[in-house]
């Protein structure tokens, strides 16, 4: 359930430059009426559309990125992905949503 017992049934996935961290949180932490529990931690990004800035990630083929994982309600995935468009336009951010079958505390 989130934070106001709304079933969780989606996860999205977000994938951010490292200089967004801070702010992406705060925005998803402004947003706990609609996002429920999320975790974040660095990444290495692969792929012919990564944007490498160095030298040093164009040789190991890796970029520096932030993935956050946030579980919500399926019903606020639309709105929530727009007000990321337009808080954070042109910042690049990869997402992804997968069903959630089962979430809980043990």
């Amino acid at each position: 359930m989130s934070a106001n017992n709304r079933p969780v049934d989606t996860c999205l996935t977000l994938v951010i430059h490292p200089n967004l961290e801070d702010a992406v949180v705060d925005f998803l932490l402004d947003r706990a009426e609609t996002v429920g529990h999320f975790t974040s931690r660095p990444v290495d990004a692969h792929g012919g559309d990564i944007a490498y800035e160095t030298a040093a990630e164009r040789v190991r083929g890796r970029a520096s990125r932030f993935r956050i994982q946030a579980l919500m309600a399926g019903t606020h995935v639309h709105d929530l992905l727009r007000d990321l468009r337009q808080q954070f336009t042109g910042a690049d951010i990869y997402y992804w949503t997968a069903p959630v079958r089962q979430s809980g505390r043990l």
